[in-house]
């Protein structure tokens, strides 16, 4: 009988050693965002938004060491497509988008995407995607709006497309192209914070509707989402967090 109980024990210790090494406790997860508020933007040298806090919440709850960087959108973006052990908030989860990632949760409601313009433009009102296609078009590249509109068969001669959420509405705001491609809820706050007022645009034609989401690269294992989830779950049921449908 003792010897079993030692065999059980000697057992129980073996499995316990390997979850306590195993590869994917020890992950250090490299996190990648941009500034997109209100659900992630950096202010004064602190990472800072809905979004953020949510993932903060999840990642400390499972376990994982990690380390938050923010990036212009393409080098985020690229980064989560390409590289191991790599988390990207907030993404947006659109049907292009839905084989290139491993999706976790979301980390708002959906919302639409729409073309906008300057209210003084009023003579740039287009009614059908295909009467849109006659105008020019600004949209932060690599954006879900970019892809979109790309997606779309917009021309590449109509588009613009520049490396950061700032120079897109500041050109927009210049007149630089007639309509740019912008989420509903993010466009009073990231108007607002680069200097146009949400009160001088319009919107004229709906897009698509999405979610933000918290993503996986699609080299980084399984067991990672598992725990991320687990996390997520047993917040929710604390009541730390709401869940979110998608």
């Amino acid at each position: 009988m003792v010897k079993h109980s030692n065999s059980l024990l000697t057992f129980i210790f073996f499995i316990l050693v390997l979850l306590l090494n195993s590869p994917v406790r020890s992950t250090e997860m490299h996190v990648v965002t941009d500034n997109w508020r209100p659900y992630n933007y950096e202010e004064n040298g602190e990472i800072k938004g809905i979004g953020t806090e949510i993932l903060k919440k999840i990642l400390n709850r499972s376990g994982f060491k990690y380390e938050i960087t923010v990036y212009p959108w393409p080098r985020a973006y690229r980064k989560a497509l390409h590289e191991k052990n790599v988390l990207i908030y907030s993404i947006s989860r659109t049907p292009d988008r839905e084989h290139l990632f491993k999706w976790v949760v979301p980390v708002g409601k959906s919302q639409f995407s729409y073309l906008y313009r300057l209210k003084k433009n009023s003579h740039i009102n287009p009614k059908n995607i295909q009467e849109a296609k006659t105008y020019k078009v600004g949209a932060n590249l690599n954006s879900m709006n970019h892809l979109w509109l790309i997606s779309e068969g917009f021309s590449i001669d109509m588009l613009t497309t520049p490396h950061s959420q700032k120079l897109t509405v500041k050109m927009f705001a210049h007149g630089r192209f007639d309509m740019i491609a912008f989420n509903s809820a993010t466009m009073k706050d990231e108007f607002s914070h680069y200097g146009l007022s949400p009160d001088k645009v319009t919107p004229v034609l709906a897009l698509f509707k999405t979610a933000p989401y918290i993503a996986m690269s699609q080299r980084t294992d399984d067991l990672v989402k598992e725990r991320l989830l687990k996390a997520y779950d047993a917040l929710v049921q604390e009541g730390e967090l709401e869940r979110i449908e998608f």
